[in-house]
């Protein structure tokens, strides 16, 4: 029984090395991320203040990123990105935000020698070139605004759970819809 575990859990553990991104391509992908970052946090959005706050979501700041694979072929990377200005939400259009966060991605794009960024529902949406291995990454940058009235709600429906109202109010965004 003890040797059919260990085959068992080795098979596991060799599947799961298979699933996992591969070390040179996330330090590839998080090397892509620190720059476009970068130049996010320095752009220009009217009616903001700085600092802004860009930061991973999904799979790659959960530590969950798989292999993706389409028709048993390895495809592309998802990178997903929150692009948060630091502007008051009251008086802002969310197109005027996606645009201006949009802007400032196709300003990155051109530097870069990069396609087109795509206009998606919620998000840019930005492509790397595969790389000699034929995989690539794409990026999707959600342009948000901070939501404080929306976190105090949310405090005051889980009051009963123990949420304070900082809990909340700190970290509810508000986000682009087409």
């Amino acid at each position: 029984m003890i040797a059919q575990e260990q085959r068992l859990n080795d098979v596991l553990n060799q599947v799961a090395i298979e699933l996992d991104i591969p070390p040179h391509k996330y330090k590839e992908a998080m090397e892509r991320f620190d720059a476009i970052k970068r130049h996010l946090e320095d752009g220009d959005y009217p009616g903001s203040t700085p600092p802004h706050s860009i930061y991973l979501q999904g799979s790659f700041r959960l530590g969950t990123v798989i292999r993706p694979i389409i028709g048993g072929r390895e495809c592309g990377f998802d990178i997903d990105i929150v692009c948060q200005v630091n502007r008051a939400k009251d008086g802002d259009d969310p197109e005027t935000l996606k645009d201006d966060v949009g802007a400032e991605v196709k300003i990155y794009a051109e530097k870069n020698c990069m396609d087109r960024p795509a206009n998606r529902r919620r998000c840019w949406a930005l492509n790397y070139a595969p790389d000699s291995d034929g995989v690539g990454f794409h990026v999707d940058i959600l342009p948000c605004l901070p939501d404080k009235a929306a976190g105090a709600q949310i405090s005051r429906a889980n009051a009963s759970q123990g949420a304070t109202d900082w809990q909340y109010t700190q970290s509810t965004v508000a986000i682009t819809n087409r």
